[in-house]
């Protein structure tokens, strides 16, 4: 899936403009003077407020929204009313009177308005390698990746960010989470500067039990972060062996029990189309998973997940979803109902490629009843510069 600064929105005419809460909570008084002025603009960009202030009652309408609802119905809209919480209030379906009166309205232009793409990344991949990856390309850099420092990870989170809300993707998985990637989110969280939405899967049960304690966190910075599951080696030892696949199974069990003894949903990684490498797991998630009285959800295989055949293609709408489900996230994100947060896309068109991904051209990508992103506008010919 694809996705963008903006203009404020305008206030609705009559009422008046205020610094949102957290600016005047967080900012230097006026008595210090410059210096109080520099750091306030230093806060502004940072948290993305100089192009759009924080979410309080804000209707976005002249849209073509739609959305899923939790059970299975696809409802179209025109309009959507966000709260100062962030989250939604309510759709208003075409031709429906708007009885609301916003603080502030946006013009969404007449673009598709989607749920923010959720990618629940059964891909088993590390968010902050993905950033150090794209950053290394782009400074055509070449071989393995030298080791690196948190102000490489923070660069390489913000890196990674900025690509996901480029597809108006905005919760996704982590897989992986080394205490190292954790406190690399804390910090960007800490800060400001944790755009996303995170689902956090610890890089097995020591950091598990190191960061989580014993339990799943709980959702930190206004639903922007949680550690809930774990990710566990399911791939065949080299050795193929009896014995040596004996202890594998007794180890994969281990784990697997000590997660789910926790409340960890446990996200097991296969070794790619390997058939025996997918029975290895399906056996020991059978054996395991009665004991537990635990749902469907509270295992993932990956190497399943990523092979999914539909016999009908769902909906786009649909399919975030179900990726929300997957997260199990999908009482938070994934649809704009009301109660939900409102994280969305703006866009022109849809249209499905080959493998029936959903290729959208998006203009701008909301969290939490804020926009975080908007495509720069392209240069008109005569800003384009001859070399």
């Amino acid at each position: 899936m694809n996705i963008p600064f903006s203009v404020c929105p305008e206030p609705v005419e009559g009422s008046s403009v205020s610094l949102p809460t957290a600016l005047k909570k967080d900012s230097p008084s006026t008595s210090s003077g410059r210096t109080g002025f520099v750091w306030a603009l230093v806060f502004l960009f940072t948290a993305g407020l100089l192009t759009t202030p924080a979410a309080a009652d804000t209707l976005i309408d002249n849209v073509k929204g739609t959305t899923a609802t939790p059970f299975g119905q696809v409802v179209h809209f025109s309009a959507l009313l966000i709260g100062d919480d962030g989250k939604v209030l309510r759709t208003y379906a075409e031709g429906e009177k708007i009885d609301a009166q916003p603080k502030y309205r946006v013009d969404g232009k007449g673009r598709v308005m989607l749920p923010g793409g959720i990618n629940a990344n059964e891909d088993a991949t590390s968010l902050i390698k993905m950033g150090l990856v794209s950053l290394a390309k782009k400074n055509a850099l070449t071989g393995p990746l030298p080791k690196v420092g948190p102000r490489d990870r923070d660069a390489a989170l913000a890196e990674i960010q900025e690509g996901l809300l480029a597809k108006g993707i905005t919760t996704v998985a982590d897989m992986g989470t080394s205490i190292e990637d954790w406190l690399t989110f804390r910090r960007a969280g800490d800060e400001g500067r944790l755009r996303i939405r995170i689902v956090s899967y610890a890089d097995g049960i020591a950091p598990m039990i190191a960061i989580g304690g014993g339990k799943p966190t709980p959702w930190l910075y206004n639903d922007h972060l949680r550690m809930s599951g774990v990710l566990i080696n399911g791939r065949l030892p080299a050795s193929k062996s009896p014995l040596v696949l004996k202890n594998d199974e007794a180890r994969l069990r281990n784990e697997m029990s000590r997660a789910a003894m926790d409340g960890f949903q446990v996200a097991i990684a296969t070794e790619g189309q390997s058939r025996m490498s997918y029975e290895h797991v399906s056996a020991a998630v059978a054996e395991i998973q009665p004991t537990y009285h635990s749902g469907a959800k509270q295992w993932r295989i990956l190497e399943q997940e990523k092979n999914i055949q539909y016999f009908m293609q769902p909906s786009e709408e649909k399919l975030i979803m179900m990726e929300a489900e997957r997260l199990s996230a999908e009482d938070r994100v994934g649809a704009l109902t009301p109660g939900m947060q409102a994280d969305f896309q703006l866009s022109r068109f849809i249209s499905f490629g080959k493998a029936g991904e959903a290729d959208i051209y998006a203009f701008e990508t909301w969290v939490g009843g804020v926009k975080v992103y908007e495509r720069p506008a392209a240069p008109s010919p005569s800003q384009t510069r001859l070399p």
